[in-house]
């Protein structure tokens, strides 16, 4: 089968754009209309006609997937134009009411088509994902070919790192032999990757051929081939892949052929992300010193302490508790000296002790050196309240002063 370019699942369009006209060989399904039985093979002598129920404002009809008998013998006609072989209707301006229609001869029946309405990607840079199927520079993205786009190569991935290339020279891109890559879907990313390696020729020539490896391939010269075939990738005929980071690594740049891994301190535990995450106060990567790390530990805890460490024996004092304190050099926290009538106080040494909070019937600002009592009521805050607001708050409590 040939795929051009991308293969797309409509998103959320609601009701079908199309409607089949004439003819039992085509099919609607919301945003798009499709050959007969596609993704599998259209029968000989299909006839259908086609027309447009609605468009929404920036939406064009693109082919997401095109291959039928070319040379005309198997046609779709859009807006006065043939399409046959691998080179269907992109970004072309359709109106309501619009046919089109599609015919088949009496033989070398093809994988078909599917064409879509899809207005233009939002998210262009390759860092957010896409709410809905979308044009992507000359591609389109979708929830199955991915809707992270990344309109300066004209390429969609399923996941937010920015596409990573790398060789096989044996198997098939996709492959699962211990990497995790898939193959190449357009021939503009094939020219990323060849120039990611980097390899000496950049411009891939489009071809479709079994007896060469699917997608993007190297043999001295660039090539694409659009035919699926399960033709085996090797030294002479090298594959270029798509490959996802892995847990530990991550990618924020283009035209990269490796992934980055996390520095120290940060770890990532899922596949083909753009950044790490940050450990945090308390606790230390799984790789200590080292880069690659997949999840954090937490430190050994000190009593009335916040912690740093960067591992599980060298945990030191980032700050003491409220009530606590340290002096330099101290591997443990010591309780501030008691003021009377304070619910909590706070302090830097063994004899410069303030107030935070005071007791119910008594009153002062953070930082004072006492707390007074009230002519009234006091909630144990700044001032004195209310009779009334006093017992509003501690209803079977009754301190006065």
């Amino acid at each position: 089968m040939i795929l051009l370019l991308f293969t797309m699942v409509v998103g959320t369009y609601g009701a079908d754009k199309f409607a089949v006209t004439s003819g039992g060989s085509c099919t609607t399904n919301g945003a798009c209309f499709q050959s007969r039985n596609y993704p599998n093979d259209y029968g000989v002598n299909d006839k259908c006609s086609i027309t447009v129920q609605n468009v929404l404002a920036g939406e064009t009809l693109s082919s997401v997937a095109f291959n039928t008998e070319s040379n005309n013998y198997d046609k779709l006609l859009v807006a006065g134009t043939y399409y046959s072989g691998t080179s269907g209707p992109f970004n072309v301006t359709v109106s309501v009411n619009d046919e089109f229609t599609w015919e088949s001869d009496y033989g070398a029946e093809k994988s078909g088509f599917q064409v879509c309405l899809v207005g233009a990607c939002l998210e262009t840079d390759g860092s957010q994902a896409n709410a809905d199927a979308c044009r992507c520079g000359t591609v389109a993205c979708s929830s199955s070919s991915g809707l992270f786009c990344t309109s300066s190569i004209n390429t969609c991935h399923p996941l937010s790192q920015l596409p990573v290339y790398n060789g096989r020279t044996s198997g098939n891109c996709g492959d699962m032999d211990g990497q995790i890559d898939g193959q190449i879907t357009s021939q503009a990313a094939c020219e990323a990757g060849a120039a990611a390696q980097p390899l000496s020729d950049t411009t891939a020539y489009p071809v479709s051929r079994s007896d060469y490896p699917p997608g993007c391939y190297y043999t001295g010269y660039l090539y694409f081939n659009t035919d699926n075939s399960n033709y085996a990738c090797s030294p002479t005929k090298k594959c270029l892949c798509t490959l996802t980071c892995q847990p530990g690594t991550y990618q924020d740049q283009l035209g990269q052929s490796t992934c980055k891994s996390c520095l120290p301190g940060t770890y990532q535990d899922q596949l083909g992300q753009n950044e790490c995450k940050s450990c945090g106060a308390g606790s230390f990567t799984n790789t200590g010193s080292n880069p690659g790390a997949t999840t954090c530990s937490t430190c050994t805890t000190i009593a009335n302490a916040a912690v740093q460490c960067t591992s599980d024996s060298d945990q030191t004092i980032l700050t003491c508790d409220a009530g606590y304190y340290r002096s330099p050099g101290d591997a443990s926290c010591s309780t501030c000296a008691t003021i009377a009538n304070a619910a909590t106080v706070q302090c830097t040494s063994g004899s410069d002790q303030t107030i935070l909070t005071c007791d119910v019937g008594y009153y002062g600002s953070s930082g004072d050196a006492s707390c007074k009592s009230c002519h009234g009521y006091s909630l144990g805050g700044s001032k004195c309240v209310t009779k009334e607001k006093f017992k509003a708050a501690y209803s079977t409590q009754s301190a006065q002063c």
